[in-house]
This record gives structure tokens, C-alpha cells and sequence, in this order.
């Protein structure tokens, strides 16, 4: 008779695993939730219920499966580990930690919960450390995309690298979900493309990197109100402005300005941010030399969207390629100060862990997670109201300060808003104002009145991790000069009244 029930279990688990091959999400969870109130002690069920609650961002109804799962299998690292996924891509990173490490307890050999440790200590800025346990994980199951994709984007851009992922590329997957793999072999060909053009030397390699260097800032003006900020910028020759952009990555050149500057195309990629959209598609281009200000960069990568795909304008920089140097961001005195890092040196590549000396009192902080520079903030309606912790992105080149609507609903009152809000993938369409909301981040407590409101829910699975507002320029521009440290993941906020 038991053998009867596990096999009409799995059957069922089978028709579950049907439904989601096939979309019906919904006809998948309810069949889960049937099974799993027949047998709550089943963990198989639990785990692909969570699994995929959590993939809908349904996140209370997913934490509440794995909680109730847990109360009766406190044993099993799969579970842990499933609740440590599920913290991490709510942002809360330290209790994914507690998570992971009591799976990795129970299971030495659980790659995944191994991976999630290495993903908490990459955004805590523990390189070095997140790297040999992303070693590990990839040694114990080379399959497994998802370490796979880290694993490589991690690894060494050297001929041996690249001998690695063109294997992998070569490689039968294992998987069935063919959209996912047919993403990572786009992903492969775009970094063996790359590494082949850096032929493994440093990406955007300064000259002369201990020497401190000022950029002129030329602040962007709507009357009198900050919209941005921009840096100026020399290729082959060809000179432009590109706005200044901390929630960005690298740098984004317009195909006009690309095709002047005779930019080299390696491979196509596809670009996506703020807006409804779809992502725009581009491709990934090879420059020598990029000049910024007094300051010389080798050996540069550039992302360039199709033509038409956005505005005639310059394009962005992203300050990450300055994370050689403390970033002393000053829209007051119209300057990028770039100083040498306190502390032992960094060459901007090589796997190092945060330094924690005394020259770095009175900074703060973040979380680095790709290229997003997240704060840890608390939000409130008063003074006296209960605190949510949360993220919130620090972005030069968001002209409001915004909040999700997701967050601001349990925060404040949401309503209907004019403001209009486009990004790089195209136009948001409902946009909202949330009232009174106060953000405590680092020593600060801030007031907003009118906050913008509107989905951030595609830009938080960009980040796999739920970012719940934008600190933009009418925030950051109260402030004397924001300092950032991309090697020890910290950040000042220097206020002058």
C-alpha cells in the first residue's frame, strides 16, 4: 500500500511539473497545494510549490510553505537552503546567510546553499572568499546552470578560461528548460567574444592609478532643478558628454556616436532597465583607449543599443569603472575627485576581501550587487511608526527619488501621479505618488513628501534581489558629496547645511 501511495505521488508531482512546462502556473500551484495538504510532511512537493511561488515573487505565500515544511523536516539542507534563495531575493542577505550555512551543516556537499554563501559574500564585497566557495559549488555540480553562469562570469578572462567556456559551450545541457539554456549560451559566445578582445589583460585599466585625478562634473539643468550630471569623453578622437550614472554599469554609447568613435562590434548582447518594455537589443563593442576627463582607460568594453533603439545623446558612464579610486561624487563643486584607495592596494581585478581599516570611520554600508549600488534603508510613515528594512538603489541618473509599489502600499497612502517615468526600456506605464514616506539610511533620516511609485519588479529580478526605492538626484544632490568605495563596498554621505 505505501508503494501505491508514492507512486500516485508522484504522479501527481509528475502532472505538477507538466503544468509548469507547459505555463499553467496556476493550475500547478493548485495542484501542489492539494498534495501538499494531503501530505504535509512530503518535501518534494513543499520545495517545487516554494520553488515556484517564489519564481511569482508571491513571496509571503512562499515563505510560509517553506516555514510549515521546515516545522516538520527541520533536517533536510534542501529545505534551508530553499529558505535561504527566498531571504536573498527579498534583500535580506544575513538571514539567507544563516540559511545557507545550516544547509551546507546538514549537507557538506549541497552545491546550492554552497553558491547562495558565495552570492552573500560577492555583495558584501568578500571576494576573494566568494569565490573559492563558488569554486566548490562548481566542482561538486558543473551542470547546474545557475553555477555555471557565476562560475564563468567570475572566472579569468585567460586562454585557459576561454578554453573552459567554449567546452561548456560545446557541452549536451542537461536541463530541460531550453529558453534558459539557449540565454546562457548567449551569455558564453558574449564573454568569449570578450575575453578574446582583452586577450587577458585588465578591463578598463587606468594609467597611472595612484594618482588622483579630477573630472569636471558639468551639472544638466531643467530651470533650476538638477536633472543629471555628465562627464566628458575622448575616443579615437571623437569627443562626446555622457551623463554620469551611478545605477548603471560600465559604459552605454549611443550608435552614432559608436559608429563615429569606430568602435569594434565582438558580439550581441541585449540591454534592459527602468520602463515596460521589452529589452533593447545592441551588441558589445571593443575600444583601446577611452579618455574621461585628464584620466586614460586601456583595453575598454562599451555596450551600444541598435540604432533607434534610444536618443541621439552621448550615452551613460557608469562610475563602477572608476572602483580603482575612491569616488568622490561633488555636484555642488562640478568634480568627480578620484583618490587612491586607503589601505593596501587593489588593481581593480584582482579577488580581494573588504579592507576594514580606521580610514574608513564615518562610512557606511552598501550592498554591491552586479553593478547596483544598494543601501541598506529603513522605511517609515513617522517618526514614531514602525520601521521596514529594505534597499534602495543610489542612481545619479534617476531625476526623482521613487519607491516600489510594492513596498509603499504597507508604508503610506498611493495615488493616482502625472509624473512621467522612462528608462531604457521605454515608458512606465502606471505611475504613482506615494504620501509621506521618511528613509533612514547610514547617520540620515529624510522626510519625502510625493514620493514617485511604480513597478520595480523587473528591475529587482535584473538585480536577483527585491530593491524597493531609488535614492535620485534630488536626494543625492542634498548632500555636499557622496563618496564611494567600490572595493570595500562602503559609501559617505558628507552633509553641509
Amino acid at each position: 500500500m505505501a508503494a501505491v501511495t508514492l507512486a500516485v505521488a508522484a504522479d501527481k508531482l509528475d502532472d505538477a511539473r507538466a503544468q509548469l512546462r507547459a505555463g499553467h502556473t496556476d493550475a500547478a500551484i493548485e495542484l501542489l497545494r492539494a498534495q501538499v495538504a494531503k501530505d504535509p510532511a512530503a518535501v518534494e512537493p513543499s520545495m517545487l510549490l516554494a520553488e515556484t511561488l517564489l519564481s511569482q515573487e508571491r513571496f509571503d505565500e512562499a515563505d510560509e510553505v517553506v516555514e510549515r515544511a521546515l516545522g516538520r523536516n527541520h533536517s533536510d539542507a534542501r529545505l534551508h537552503r530553499l529558505l535561504g534563495d527566498l531571504r536573498y531575493r527579498e534583500g535580506r542577505v544575513f538571514d539567507a546567510d544563516k540559511a545557507y550555512k545550516a544547509a551546507i551543516k546538514i549537507d557538506p556537499q549541497n552545491a546550492r546553499a554552497i553558491y547562495g554563501v558565495s552570492r552573500v559574500f560577492q555583495a558584501t564585497c568578500l571576494r576573494k572568499k566568494a569565490y573559492e566557495m563558488l569554486r566548490v559549488a562548481h566542482a561538486i555540480d558543473f551542470h547546474d546552470p545557475r553555477i555555471a553562469g557565476a562560475f564563468y562570469a567570475t572566472d579569468s578572462r585567460s586562454p585557459a578560461a576561454v578554453a573552459r567556456m567554449e567546452a561548456a559551450l560545446a557541452r549536451n545541457h542537461d536541463t530541460s528548460d531550453e529558453k534558459a539554456d539557449a540565454a546562457f549560451d548567449r551569455t558564453l559566445k558574449k564573454w568569449i567574444a570578450e575575453a578574446k578582445a582583452l586577450e587577458g589583460k585588465p578591463e578598463f585599466d587606468p594609467a597611472g592609478p595612484d594618482q588622483p585625478h579630477r573630472i569636471p562634473l558639468r551639472r544638466l539643468m531643467d530651470g533650476r532643478r538638477l536633472t543629471g550630471g555628465s562627464l566628458p569623453v575622448k575616443i579615437n578622437n571623437v569627443r562626446t558628454d555622457l551623463r554620469f550614472d551611478t545605477g548603471a554599469g560600465g559604459i552605454l554609447l549611443s550608435s552614432r556616436f559608436a559608429e563615429r568613435a569606430g568602435i569594434r562590434r565582438l558580439a550581441d548582447t541585449e540591454i534592459s532597465g527602468i520602463g515596460n518594455g521589452a529589452p533593447v537589443k545592441g551588441w558589445v563593442g571593443y575600444a583601446p583607449q577611452v579618455q574621461v576627463g585628464d584620466l586614460e582607460f586601456s583595453n575598454c568594453l562599451v555596450t551600444v543599443p541598435e540604432k533607434g533603439a534610444t536618443d541621439d545623446s552621448g550615452g551613460l558612464i557608469g562610475s563602477d569603472i572608476f572602483q580603482r579610486y575612491l569616488v568622490k561624487i561633488n555636484f555642488a563643486n562640478q568634480s568627480v575627485d578620484l583618490d587612491p584607495l586607503p589601505g593596501p592596494a587593489w588593481d581593480g581585478h584582482t579577488l580581494v576581501d573588504r579592507y576594514e581599516g580606521p580610514e574608513l570611520a564615518g562610512y557606511s554600508q552598501m550592498l554591491i550587487v552586479h553593478h547596483y549600488l544598494l543601501i541598506p534603508t529603513s522605511i517609515s510613515e513617522s517618526a514614531k511608526a514602525e520601521q521596514t528594512a529594505s534597499l534602495f538603489l543610489l542612481d545619479t541618473g534617476a531625476r526623482l527619488n521613487m519607491i516600489s509599489t510594492n513596498m509603499a502600499p504597507a508604508i503610506t497612502s498611493v495615488h493616482g501621479s502625472l509624473d512621467r517615468v522612462r528608462g531604457i526600456s521605454g515608458k512606465v506605464r502606471e505611475v504613482y505618488e506615494a504620501d509621506k514616506v521618511i528613509l533612514q539610511f547610514a547617520t540620515f533620516r529624510q522626510t519625502n513628501l510625493g514620493l514617485t511609485a511604480f513597478d520595480l519588479t523587473d528591475f529587482s529580478r535584473s538585480a536577483e534581489m527585491e530593491v524597493s526605492g531609488i535614492m535620485g538626484l534630488p536626494l543625492i544632490g542634498m548632500f555636499a558629496s557622496v563618496t564611494l568605495d567600490y572595493r570595500d563596498g562602503r559609501v559617505k554621505f558628507d552633509y553641509k547645511p
